[in-house]
């Protein structure tokens, strides 16, 4: 059940980054009160948490 759970926000992460990503290219795209930074941030950490990665700024973040 935690991994799903841990699948889960890893999947909100990525979309809520994509919709982020997405507004700095077309900025006619809603993105409510999404604050890029804190969702850049946050996206890292899971990903950080949940790979073999010791070093926080080698965690690849694809789009």
């Amino acid at each position: 059940m935690e991994k799903n759970l841990a699948y889960d926000q890893r999947l909100k992460e990525r979309l809520a980054n994509r919709a982020v990503n997405e507004s700095n290219v077309n900025p006619e795209v809603a993105i409510g009160n999404l604050n890029p930074s804190v969702v850049i941030e946050r996206r890292r950490g899971l990903e950080w948490i949940i790979s073999d990665i010791d070093d926080w700024y080698d965690i690849d973040m694809p789009a």
